[in-house]
């Protein structure tokens, strides 16, 4: 029907929150979210009524993974940054550039998201976090 949703709330993109064109990359998105929930026990938005969650998907930043699962290693959650970046511009552009980094991770090899420092790496007290991530 015009002007409802379908999808589960939680695994929603920004875009698609937003009534915008969607792509592959609103799936990295959701995907994403699905990754964040197994390894920390909880959606990274909750809230009571499925506005509420929209509103948080657009507007609250993407919570800290190495705060909600600290033995989640900090290259996890830069991968998991950029599957889940408010900007779909700023996500993998496709499942093979994923997978690559995935699979780059796994064997202890550098990813397109490696070069980070610790002085980058995201430190917050109350569990958000932008992550502190980068691209190279």
């Amino acid at each position: 029907a015009t002007g409802t949703y379908m999808g589960t709330p939680s695994y929603m993109s920004p875009e698609k929150c937003q009534g915008h064109e969607l792509d592959p990359r609103t799936d990295i998105y959701s995907l994403g979210i699905m990754l964040y929930e197994m390894l920390a026990g909880t959606p990274p938005f909750q809230a009571d009524t499925p506005l509420a969650v929209m509103r948080k998907i657009l507007d609250d930043p993407m919570p800290s993974l190495t705060v909600a699962a600290p033995a989640a290693p900090y290259e996890v959650e830069c991968i998991l940054a950029k599957m889940t970046a408010k900007d779909a511009n700023a996500r993998y552009s496709s499942a093979d550039y994923l997978n690559a980094d995935l699979k780059a991770w796994l064997r202890g090899a550098p990813t397109s998201l490696s070069g980070m420092d610790a002085a980058t790496k995201p430190v917050d007290s109350i569990g958000a976090s932008s992550s502190g991530c980068v691209s190279i």
